[in-house]
């Protein structure tokens, strides 16, 4: 069962929840943000406030702002599209015809902006394709993309389209040591100890919403102490450049390979992208998203491009077993993934090879 309800009764309505992130946490109080479809079938964010009792959560306040509406993301108001995603106070995406449009909070329009042209600048030299962004005029923190020819490669995979999955994985490993080759000066540091953050608040997060028996949640405990400790030890430089959330559904297969969504741009060390990549991969392999053979595909396109880039196998392990814990910990929060997040975080707890291979140092 979901700690997030997979349905929110709004009066009259009702909020189909899809993603939920926590905003507020205490021992018997959680508050969330939410993003879902209500009944007409429309993108909706909103908050809920929630109460433990006798190890449940119940539902208490809900607050889903308008369509299309919020006041933190005034460059929001009157657009014109189909709403493709909103966080609510945090960012919202519009498919138009040609274009795609980004709302942010107007203080945070010059890094992403810089971030997707420094971005798009590092896939041309590969070769690749990524949207062009400029500022919309006199709608605050909004920015127009260009729209990137060809189809996710998480969709591909969903299809089962395996000539077009193994060109772009083909694409992607020959690309990708040329994206990390450039000049990563002007991107912000995400070093070792920003990614430790990262996984420590989501698994922490889980664990105390979730609340599960004492010996899962001491050797989750112990998996991400082990972790946080591989990662920390000789940790190398934030030296190459870094889309720092790479995943299946940022490659656009088409002619070429398309590279989406920039915000994140940053300089890292080389095994974060491709951890977090390989990752995904197999995470869609146990969503049942994808068919053995179509991971099989993505798993060695990351390790081509691994060996190319000439990434340590040891900062990719820790890199690896940061991004599942944290993936574990993100989708405990989305209604239809719950239950995998659980067996996840119970997996990790039972020590699999990834946590054994560190913490004998293989």
């Amino acid at each position: 069962m979901s700690v997030v309800p997979e349905r929110v009764d709004l009066g009259g309505d009702e909020l189909c929840v899809g993603r939920a992130w926590p905003k507020d946490l205490s021992a018997d109080r959680l508050s969330l943000r939410v993003e879902g479809r209500d009944g007409s079938d429309r993108l909706r964010a909103g908050e809920l406030d929630l109460t433990r009792s006798r190890r449940r959560w119940q539902v208490g306040e809900v607050r889903v702002l308008p369509f299309a509406t919020d006041p933190r993301l005034p460059g929001l108001a009157g657009l014109d599209g189909t709403l493709l995603v909103h966080r609510g106070g945090r960012r919202a995406v519009l498919r138009e015809a040609g274009s795609y449009t980004k709302v942010v909070r107007p203080g945070a329009l010059d890094a992403v902006l810089q971030a997707h042209r420094t971005g798009a600048r590092l896939a041309a030299r590969a070769g690749w394709a990524a949207p062009a962004a400029e500022v919309v005029p006199g709608r605050p923190g909004t920015i127009r993309l260009s729209t990137v020819p060809g189809a996710p490669l998480h969709d591909l995979g969903v299809r089962g389209d395996e000539e077009a999955v193994r060109r772009g994985w083909g694409a992607f490993a020959e690309g990708w040591p040329e994206v990390v080759a450039g000049d990563a000066s002007g991107l912000p540091a995400h070093d070792a100890s920003a990614e430790v953050q990262v996984a420590e608040r989501a698994v922490r997060q889980a664990l105390d919403v979730w609340s599960p028996p004492a010996p899962v949640r001491l050797g989750v405990e112990r998996a991400l102490d082990l972790t946080v400790a591989a990662l920390l030890d000789d940790a190398g430089a934030p030296s190459v450049p870094s889309h720092r959330d790479l995943h299946d559904k940022q490659l656009l297969v088409g002619e070429g390979l398309g590279l989406l969504d920039l915000d994140t741009a940053a300089r890292a060390e080389p095994e974060l992208d491709l951890a977090n990549l390989l990752e995904h991969v197999r995470l869609r392999g146990r969503q049942g998203l994808w068919s053995p053979a179509v991971v099989a595909l993505g798993e060695e396109g990351v390790r081509r491009a691994a060996e190319r880039v000439g990434a340590d196998p040891r900062r990719l392990a820790a890199y690896r077993a940061a991004t599942w814990l944290r993936l574990a910990g993100i989708y405990l929060f989305r209604p239809r993934w719950a239950g995998l997040a659980r067996t996840e975080l119970e997996r990790v707890a039972s020590a699999p090879p990834l946590m054994r291979a560190l913490s004998c140092g293989s």
